[in-house]
């Protein structure tokens, strides 16, 4: 049974409504819950599919030209250089082994970690289409 209701809702009811359903738009809810009067009601409606939010227009040309090719990608300007990477490549792995002191487990963690990110970057760039010549790796 449904009530039709002409009164305005009251804010609370509305606030229920889109803690539960943050993706409707406030006016869909106030729209709904003035015919219905319930918030039981609306969101009985909502997890049915009869009130679907509206959909979203599409974007303008002026948007879309205002976006960059890359607009996804994270701009790497921002990343400063590890500060534990040096200017050297690290050509062999470091062994493993538990030093003495501890400048020197501190200097055999830092040469590890080196060697590690430059097999990643060397990996990265060997898995991306980007790379095509292996002697930039």
């Amino acid at each position: 049974m449904r009530r039709v209701r002409t009164a305005l809702t009251q804010p609370a009811k509305v606030d229920m409504v889109l803690a539960m359903f943050p993706n409707f738009p406030r006016s869909t809810i106030e729209i709904d819950l003035s015919h219905t009067g319930s918030v039981e009601e609306t969101c009985e409606r909502i997890l049915s599919g009869a009130l679907v939010p509206p959909p979203t227009p599409p974007p303008t040309a002026a948007a879309t030209a205002a976006q960059s090719p890359r607009a996804g990608a994270p701009d790497l300007a921002a990343f400063a250089p590890s500060p534990y990477l040096a200017a050297k490549p690290v050509e062999a792995e470091p062994p493993k082994k538990w030093e003495a002191t501890p400048e020197a487990r501190q200097m055999n963690l830092r040469q590890r970690k080196e060697f590690m990110v430059q097999q990643a970057r060397k990996w990265g760039c060997l898995l991306s289409k980007a790379c095509f010549d292996l002697a930039s790796c």
